[in-house]
């Protein structure tokens, strides 16, 4: 009995709609809405996604009850699981390198979602409205929502930058265990003012995206960065293979947050820690 319940068609859309969830609180941002601010798509959005899934958790907690105080136990159930799941994730979110932090607002944004979510369907059920119809009411806009979600994410990565950021990098060279000075300001939309960070802003659509890669930024900085080669602006070069002081071959090295990366596809991120070594 347990097993068909669980694979019934809401179950199945509730399970969607929490994966959903979870896959947007772990990108860098929530995906950028034209016309709108990122805050107020960012609180648009954490009102939605959870008002779904309040309404969701109350129809599947409340079934074909018509008993007034049930229905209400099954509202403020609801609100609690959808409480305790949009906490979670926040707090989830403040732990991870990359994600976005936890943010009273976005709490408020949840529980008022929330609120609405069950509520409303409580009310629709009270004004006569059929369960069947108030089911497929709901799938509809979950269906709605991810299909237009996912349509801005594939317009714009919100991993990526694009006009009207502007992040910042740490960075540092080292050579064969020496750490470089810090390279020289240079103009351009991917560049450093000589403070030890990585400028990313692009001005113009055709900038930024994913072409902002350790590779680009040392090529506007005027040298070299490949898997194999590594070139300073003062025009030393360094190959793997060649040897270091103490007689040990190098090999070129880039790592961001401690991690090794491809200098030429890793995409750059605020507040990244980005290292290039060659080094044995």
């Amino acid at each position: 009995m347990l097993t068909s319940r669980l694979k019934s068609p809401l179950w199945l859309l509730t399970f969607a709609w929490v994966a959903f969830v979870v896959y947007l609180a772990l990108i860098p941002r929530i995906p950028r809405v034209p016309g709108l601010s990122d805050r107020m798509a960012s609180s648009l959005g954490h009102f939605i996604t959870h008002a779904v899934l309040a309404s969701l958790i109350y129809l599947i907690l409340v079934g074909d009850n018509r008993n007034r105080t049930k229905q209400w136990l099954a509202v403020i159930a609801a609100l609690a699981v959808a409480f305790t799941f949009g906490t979670s994730l926040e707090f989830a979110q403040h732990a991870m390198p990359n994600v976005r932090a936890l943010q009273v607002g976005d709490l408020a944004d949840n529980t008022m979602g929330a609120i609405a979510g069950a509520v409303g369907a409580f009310m629709l059920q009270y004004l006569g409205l059929h369960r069947r119809y108030l089911v497929m009411m709901v799938g509809a806009s979950c269906v709605a929502v991810i299909v237009a979600v996912m349509a801005l994410v594939i317009a714009r990565n919100p991993g990526y930058p694009y006009p009207g950021d502007h992040w910042h990098a740490a960075y540092t060279i080292e050579i064969c265990g020496e750490t470089l000075p810090r390279l020289p300001g240079r103009p351009g939309w991917l560049h450093t003012h000589g403070d030890g960070y990585i400028h990313v802003h692009p001005f113009t659509l055709d900038q930024g995206g994913g072409l902002a890669t350790p590779t680009l930024f040392m090529g506007m900085a005027g040298g070299t960065l490949r898997s194999d080669t590594l070139t300073l602006p003062s025009g030393e070069s360094y190959t793997n293979g060649d040897l270091c002081p103490d007689g040990r071959s190098g090999t070129v090295q880039v790592e961001v947050n401690d991690e090794p990366v491809s200098p030429g596809s890793y995409v750059i991120r605020d507040l990244d820690r980005v290292e290039i070594k060659f080094s044995p």
